[in-house]
């Protein structure tokens, strides 16, 4: 734990998994209720829509996330994080904009983009992980990352978005948090591109020294 203090570029990759697991906790729950209640349809089949958007954009981003940042990997260092940081920027305001539609067709067209933009930081996020931590610690690090991303992501969102539309509306705790929270995370990777390289560097030079 005290060797993962000191490498920057980690506590930013936590940061971004906390965000964006706040972001896709918080839909994940309220989407079916915002769906009955802006469109009007019954709770089945809002929640047979929510599932669907999810897991067909989830799928999409992440197969398509995890190749398009191995390909700008290969052409410069911070390709990785690269790729997560643009799929959150593109990501907040496409689910801000989709927010402010009252068509659902529309509406769910927007939001897979949104989706697809979100998932993109799936795999890269986990690979920099990797990138930037010595094996003997890596299983460490991918586990209190997690654990901090579910404690303070998509435990905590349904209940601060809740609290949230109980003062206010459904419509304004998701219109306030679902965007700003993929921005930050976007943020969070943007300030992870001045550190990867140099820890992914030290990380090499750490494994060939214990390798001889």
């Amino acid at each position: 734990m005290n060797k993962l203090r000191h490498i920057s570029t980690y506590w930013t990759l936590v940061a971004a998994l906390v965000f964006s697991f706040f972001t896709i906790g918080g839909t994940s729950y309220w989407l079916p209720t915002y769906i009955v209640g802006s469109f009007h349809l019954s709770v089945g089949l809002a929640g047979l829509i929510t599932a669907a958007v999810l897991v067909g954009s989830g799928l999409i981003g992440t197969v398509a996330g995890g190749w398009l940042a191995d390909f700008v990997q290969r052409r410069r260092p911070e390709g990785r994080l690269l790729v997560a940081a643009c799929g959150f920027l593109v990501g907040a305001p496409l689910v801000l904009i989709s927010l402010f539609i009252h068509s659902l067709p529309l509406f769910i067209s927007v939001f897979i983009l949104a989706a697809i933009s979100l998932s993109f930081c799936t795999g890269p996020l986990n690979a920099v992980i990797q990138d930037v931590i010595t094996p003997a610690l890596r299983a460490t690090a991918i586990g209190l990352a997690l654990l901090l991303a579910h404690l303070l992501g998509d435990a905590a969102a349904p209940f601060v978005i809740g609290a949230i539309a109980n003062n206010t509306s459904l419509v304004f705790a998701l219109t306030a948090t679902a965007p700003t929270f993929l921005f930050l995370a976007g943020l969070a990777c943007l300030i992870g591109l001045r550190t990867v390289a140099r820890d992914m560097q030290r990380m090499q030079v750490q494994l060939l020294s214990v390798e001889k």
